[in-house]
């Protein structure tokens, strides 16, 4: 798959869209990948933990960290 990406000049877009609380404003965010930067059996990084006290928090250290996927992401049938 990711080689006919690459042929076709695929381009993926992602959007997000949520709330900043501190001026209860809307958030709009857009970023586009082109397939050569796609990282094919990779994943982000947890960014959400647990303190001691049980509060939840955010590492924004590891915000575009990724990872090697501990299993292969399975292929669409036809595709080598």
């Amino acid at each position: 798959m990711d080689r006919d990406l690459q042929v076709g000049q695929a381009e993926l877009i992602i959007t997000l869209t949520g709330i900043d609380d501190t001026f209860s404003q809307t958030i709009h965010a857009r970023h586009s990948y082109l397939a050569d930067e796609i990282l094919w059996n990779h994943r982000f990084a947890d960014i959400l933990h647990l303190d001691s006290n049980g509060h939840r928090y955010v590492d924004y250290s590891h915000f575009h960290t990724t990872l090697p996927a501990q299993a292969p992401c399975p292929r669409l049938e036809g595709n080598p």
